[in-house]
């Protein structure tokens, strides 16, 4: 339909796929759905995920995940630990309720694959390490550029990390910031949340621009609230901000894409077909970072 929301249209972006509200890697029936992580990994490429967000989260569940109920925080976190993921950065959310383990079971799930960082991400033996890291926070630790950490530097250190393997490699940067504020239309933050991004995006883009290999996608997974901005005629030329909603809305999102393999994407698109043409570039195999 026209509305969706981030488990579904996420697992679209990562599977080329279009599935239901609330399917995380799984189609409408329940099949699993393999996603452009799981077919990197097979083809040697390294992956990773930085969010500002919880880290079983729609967005990330969706590239690494299989599941139903989006809210079985514990099955989404075994999963993960069980994945090929080389890098996951993100925080804790609503630790010991329902289906959301303490932080000391959360942080022994994830220990059975991941290194875990301590809060100065530094990485053991330099640009050497090889074993798959995490880096972990506590809830609303990780929001605008004032927080510390914050998205741009959590992203810095994965495209250090994710570099030094000296393989191809698929990295996933989401900033839940935008959606959260803008489902309680908080204008303020979702300024503060703008410039995060607007940061972190001009980090990635000059880590293409050097590099020369990297094809980089920005996108989002739906919009919420219905934000406009409109004329304030009693003190032109500034802007009102208007909200008409704390949903998500059915407009077409911006899908930006620059470097190798972008003019793919010079159209409008599904976020199925996004799915579809990332899976395509991968399978190449042709070492052209993602």
């Amino acid at each position: 339909g026209p509305l969706t929301d981030s488990e579904a249209s996420a697992t679209a972006m990562a599977t080329g796929i279009s599935t239901s509200y609330g399917h995380i890697g799984i189609d409408k029936d329940g099949k699993l759905l393999k996603s452009i992580f799981e077919i990197a990994s097979d083809l040697q490429y390294s992956t990773g995920i930085v969010t500002d967000s919880y880290i079983w989260d729609g967005t990330p569940a969706a590239f690494v995940a299989h599941t139903r109920n989006e809210d079985d925080a514990r099955d989404i976190l075994t999963q993960i630990a069980a994945s090929k993921l080389n890098l996951i950065f993100g925080e804790l959310e609503d630790l010991g309720e329902d289906d959301v383990p303490e932080k000391d079971e959360t942080l022994d799930i994830l220990s059975k694959r991941f290194l875990l960082l301590d809060r100065s991400l530094e990485l053991p033996n330099g640009d050497s390490i090889s074993q798959p890291i995490a880096a972990i926070f506590a809830e609303d630790e990780v929001q605008d550029l004032n927080s510390s950490p914050n998205l741009m530097q959590l992203t810095k250190v994965a495209l250090k990390y994710l570099s030094s393997q000296d393989k191809p490699f698929v990295l996933l940067v989401e900033s839940e910031e935008m959606d959260a504020a803008s489902h309680e239309n908080d204008s303020d933050r979702v300024v503060n949340g703008l410039k995060s991004i607007q940061q972190t995006l001009s980090l990635v883009l000059k880590f293409s621009k050097m590099e020369g290999q990297t094809l980089v996608l920005f996108t989002a997974d739906h919009e919420t609230g219905g934000l406009a901005a409109v004329a304030d005629f009693g003190d032109y030329p500034k802007l009102q901000i208007r909200w008409s909603t704390k949903d998500h809305t059915a407009p077409v999102d911006p899908l930006y894409a620059d470097g190798p393999g972008a003019q793919y994407f010079a159209s409008v698109h599904r976020n199925w077909e996004i799915g579809n043409r990332l899976k395509k570039l991968i399978s190449q195999g042709n070492g052209t970072n993602e």
